[in-house]
């Protein structure tokens, strides 16, 4: 570009409705690591919940009539919202991409971030309806010129500055 300009991307994915399709699916191993709860549940007593992260396990229809998880929406809800992360990451690569190609990465900062975070079945829930770390911690990511975005471990951000108090 000439000269400043931004783009605006909102993503719904991952998000409920957890509706993938077969293309989005197939990026993703068909085995998903079920929670320890649901594989030990006698480890993971329900009693021992607080009533509330009890009501809002029921309550999020992952629930059979019974009052049990039912494995096979349990597998699906999970390995559909791997795959929409997966779509997720696709689709911000090629904005990477097409800045790069157009020469707009050389004076472009880049911040990827989120409204709020996903359970992805901790503690029983999926969705974001609690302060556990999983639903109330969002992503934040900046990367600015010189930048190149790849696979990485958490070692690998050793370099990068880590930011663990809270700021309003």
């Amino acid at each position: 570009a000439a000269g400043p300009w931004m783009l605006y991307c909102s993503l719904v994915l991952p998000h409920p409705p957890y509706q993938c399709n077969s293309g989005t699916e197939a990026a993703v191993v068909k085995s998903v690591p079920t929670p320890q709860w649901f594989t030990r549940p006698k480890d993971f007593p329900e009693s021992a919940m607080h009533p509330y992260d009890s009501y809002m396990s029921a309550s999020k229809a992952m629930l059979d009539e019974q009052g049990q998880f039912k494995q096979d929406l349990l597998e699906r809800n999970m390995r559909c919202w791997l795959a929409m992360c997966n779509q997720t990451d696709t689709m911000l690569g090629q904005v990477w991409a097409k800045a790069g190609e157009t020469g707009n990465l050389e004076n472009t900062i880049v911040i990827f971030t989120s409204d709020h975070g996903e359970l992805h079945m901790e503690h029983r829930q999926h969705l974001k309806n609690s302060l556990f770390e999983g639903s109330a911690r969002v992503p934040l990511l900046v990367a600015g010129p010189g930048s190149t975005p790849r696979l990485a471990s958490w070692d690998q951000f050793a370099g990068g500055r880590l930011i663990r108090d809270h700021v309003s």
